[in-house]
């Protein structure tokens, strides 16, 4: 649901007033990158990267996500765990969406 509404400059807007929405994001993505289930952790990781990426593209969004210090507390776990998630679909659905998150964030 977070991934259909994320590229929405209200829906961004909207979301970014649940106190800890970015709170539950990085939990979730700490969890995924430590699950035995590999297959879940993937579809978990892929959905909240594109979630990510949506998310910060909006201007809006982007600030709370520098706001919230998101990449500073996913990207060591998502490091970690780029060995275990390797493969063209891998790349296109983990770490290219992650990719393009870290580098809307910083900008």
């Amino acid at each position: 649901v977070m991934l259909a509404l994320a590229p929405h400059r209200q829906n961004v807007a909207d979301m970014v007033t649940i106190p800890s929405l970015m709170d539950v994001v990085v939990a979730v993505m700490e969890r995924a990158c430590k699950m035995e289930d590999r297959d879940m952790g993937f579809a978990i990781l892929a959905t909240c990267s594109k979630f990510l990426f949506a998310f910060a593209s909006h201007d809006f969004g982007k600030q709370h996500v520098l706001v919230w210090n998101v990449v500073a507390q996913i990207d060591p776990n998502m490091r970690k765990v780029k060995s275990l998630f390797v493969g063209l679909r891998a790349n296109e659905e983990i770490w290219k969406p992650y990719d393009k998150f870290i580098s809307a964030a910083a900008q």
